[in-house]
This record gives C-alpha cells, sequence and structure tokens, in this order.
C-alpha cells in the first residue's frame, strides 16, 4: 500500500512535533493552543489509526466557527481544525447537535499551552436531558427514513443493497439511543458495544446488531426484527415526551 503505512503511537508523537513548526507560522500569534485528540489522546491507536489535532485561535474569520483540513503525509491521514476556546465550549460542552453523539466524548492531549488545553478538558459539561430529547426529536426522520428503506429492500428481496441500508439504520438507531440516554460514545468503532450496556434499549438489540457480524440471510424474520426494533424505538420516544409525528398535512407552522 501506497497511501496507508503503519505508525506506532510514538511515531506519531513525532509527526506532531515535526508538524507544530508549520501550524505554528500557518497560524502566527493567532494561535493559542494546539492540542492532539481521538485515538492518540485517548491512547488506543493502532497501527493504521489517522492522527487528529484541534488548534485553539484567538478570533475565526467572520461567520465561521470551525474550519478545518486534511492531508495524507507519508502514509499517515492527518486532519487539523481549528476553532476558537469560546466555540469549543459551546461545541463540545453545551449544546446537543448532530455530531454530539461522539463529539461530547473529545478528550485533548495538550502540545501546546498546556494550562488552556487542561481548562478546556475540566470544563463542566451543561448538557441536560431536554436538550437531548430536542435533538432526538430533530434525528427521528433519519431513523424513520432508514427503516423505511431496510422494508422496502426486503420486499425487492434486494440483497445487494440491503447492507447499506441495513448499516444505516442501524447508526441512526444507535445515535437515536445515546440521545434517549443522554449519553455519548467513546469511538464510533465502539457504539455498538456502549450502547448495550445502556439503561434504555429494545429487548432486540442484540439480535438487531448481529447481522453485522453474521450477515443477513432469512429475510422474512429479518423484516419482523425490523419492525419490532422501530416499534420499541418509538414507544420509548413516546414515552419520553417527544412527540416527532403531525396528522395535519402541512410543512410549515402558522
Amino acid at each position: 500500500m501506497i497511501g496507508l503505512k503503519k505508525y506506532t503511537h510514538q511515531e506519531r508523537e513525532d509527526v506532531i512535533q515535526k508538524l507544530l513548526p508549520n501550524i505554528q507560522k500557518k497560524f502566527g500569534s493567532n494561535l493559542l493552543g494546539l492540542a492532539a485528540t481521538a485515538s492518540f489522546a485517548r491512547g488506543d491507536d493502532l497501527d493504521f489509526s489517522d492522527l487528529e489535532l484541534t488548534a485553539i485561535v484567538r478570533e475565526m474569520p467572520e461567520g465561521k466557527d470551525f474550519e478545518g483540513m486534511g492531508r495524507i503525509i507519508n502514509g499517515l491521514l492527518v486532519e487539523l481544525i481549528w476553532t476558537t476556546e469560546e466555540t469549543y465550549i459551546r461545541f463540545f460542552k453545551r449544546q446537543v447537535h448532530d455530531d454530539w453523539y461522539l463529539a461530547a466524548s473529545d478528550r485533548m492531549v495538550p502540545v501546546v499551552n498546556e494550562s488552556l488545553i487542561k481548562r478546556l478538558n475540566d470544563h463542566s459539561v451543561e448538557v441536560t436531558a431536554e436538550a437531548c430529547l430536542a435533538q432526538l426529536r430533530r434525528h427521528w426522520p433519519e431513523v424513520q427514513e432508514s427503516t423505511s428503506k431496510v422494508l422496502k429492500a426486503v420486499q425487492q428481496r434486494d440483497r445487494e443493497g440491503l447492507g447499506l441500508v441495513y448499516w444505516d439504520m442501524v447508526r441512526h438507531t444507535l445515535v437515536a439511543l445515546s440521545l434517549l440516554n443522554c449519553r455519548p460514545y467513546t469511538t464510533f468503532a465502539k457504539m455498538v458495544a456502549e450502547a448495550r450496556a445502556f439503561d434504555v434499549k429494545p429487548s432486540t438489540f442484540d439480535p438487531f446488531v448481529s447481522p453485522l457480524r453474521d450477515g443477513l440471510d432469512d429475510l422474512d424474520a429479518l423484516r419482523a426484527l425490523v419492525v419490532r426494533t422501530f416499534e420499541e424505538m418509538e414507544g420509548f420516544v413516546l414515552s419520553a415526551g417527544v412527540n416527532p409525528y403531525s396528522e395535519e398535512w402541512q410543512l410549515f407552522d402558522d
């Protein structure tokens, strides 16, 4: 492979130091702090993990909260985002948004300005159950749409397309479970394992996620499983006081 090479944790740390002068030159006095995030910060980066960095800057261009870029350098994908301290706190500590189910677990390892990065890591999370449920209401159409695509693929006996749409339904259901339990996941790869420990989850959870590992063979049984899982999830949503449905044929409120 040309574009994907093995790196150790120490080698990634060396890469950060090699990149640091270039980053400092790019931002100049606007740079307040720099940190490594994601798998490197957790210490669970393996051979082919990428390297994710976050820069905290004094100010952003007008109208922009975040900017970012990525580049593959010597077989290692390096991604950098930059934002202000205020926006970082709002996005990662206070708001429940489309990416909250993963972003809210963000931790940083300081590279520049250790005291600033520590302050951001230690900042209290100010997310309420009401905010999680409000985001759940916004997300629910994704659950319904992905479920309908699975049922369509089953009805058409479209085994080739079923795998993709089934994974999409599982993903949106996992996001909904994160919001129902108001608990973000630590990593994308651990979503299934961590959702299994949630207090609120459908009784069908294990058979629902097992086709990701075992395949999709019995389409009629799969259809029954999908319908039951959706019905249980729907029951959780309605019981939580979230009603994403309407009986009025209008898209805009009066």
